[in-house]
């Protein structure tokens, strides 16, 4: 499901004392169907006040979105339809789970959207097969016994269940050891594709932006100030430090070679195994 953005405006009420503006300013963009987008910008840059416009909790003051086949602008009332479309995962999702079993937390949503018996059934199989979770072994048991990383699973499967064609996730990996964010970024990718999700993708942490997304837009005081394909803009190194944002963990490393006289390429993202690939490069180099 394809997502447009035309000037959208959103102020939240502030004191009249101050001159401080909050919310999002004259957004627009167009996201393809299929796309993953990442959303980065510090704390307060608006980053959370677009996402909720995207299944109407916020409606634009001005401007408007289009979602697929549905136009929402300050007066679109009865939104139940586009938020079966838009799944939201924010951040500890599994702060929400509150049902007895796994099987139960997975069908409360479902259930609001109108599903039983074999549909909701194959639904919540589905969603759970997608996160690896084992539906035989695991749908009645409670999801406070299982571990950080499982809950975060459950928690995000009980959001698949209800087959979203779009996706939001804020932060999906924090507090997650490195191989459980890891195991969660290579799952969502996969699911992403299986499913033809559209997902946005909200994270401070800038490899998890490089590593899932494709196309970036930075934020900043409720403005989209940067955007472009994912290896672009993180060229721009000295415009993220400016934005008191930081870069990926290869560029930091590159800039330090560069520094000390080793390296003298350009800063550029790149996986780690292909960073490793380059510095092994470098040191053979030097030997010869």
């Amino acid at each position: 499901m394809a997502v447009i953005l035309e000037n959208v405006y959103y102020k939240y009420d502030v004191d009249d004392n101050t001159s401080e503006e909050y919310g999002i300013f004259n957004i627009s963009m167009k996201v393809e169907q299929g796309t993953t987008v990442g959303i980065i910008g510090k704390t307060g840059s608006g980053k959370s006040t677009l996402m909720q416009h995207l299944n109407a909790l916020y409606l634009p003051q001005k401007g408007k979105l289009i979602v697929g086949d549905f136009v929402i602008d300050k007066k679109s009332k009865d939104l139940k339809n586009l938020r079966k479309k838009v799944g939201m995962v924010f951040q500890y999702p599994e702060d929400q789970l509150f049902e007895e079993t796994i099987y139960n937390d997975l069908a409360f949503g479902p259930k609001n959207l109108g599903l039983s018996g074999d549909e909701l059934n194959s639904a919540i199989k589905g969603a759970m097969e997608d996160m690896e979770l084992d539906f035989e072994a695991m749908k009645d048991r409670s999801p406070y016994e299982l571990s950080g990383g499982q809950k975060r699973k459950v928690a995000i499967a009980s959001v698949l269940a209800m087959n979203p064609e779009i996706l939001v996730l804020d932060e999906p990996t924090a507090g997650l050891d490195p191989k459980s964010k890891n195991d969660l970024l290579n799952l969502l990718i996969s699911i992403k594709n299986k499913r033809n999700l559209t997902v946005f993708f909200v994270s401070h942490n800038m490899d998890d932006v490089f590593w899932l997304t494709e196309y970036v837009y930075v934020m900043c005081d409720g403005r989209i100030v940067l955007e472009g394909e994912v290896n672009e803009v993180f060229k721009e190194n000295q415009t993220l430090k400016d934005l008191d944002l930081g870069v990926p963990f290869s560029v930091e490393v590159l800039e330090h070679l560069k520094n000390r006289g080793i390296y003298e390429g350009p800063l550029h993202p790149m996986r780690l195994e292909s960073l490793a690939a380059l510095i092994a490069d470098i040191l053979r180099g030097k030997n010869d």
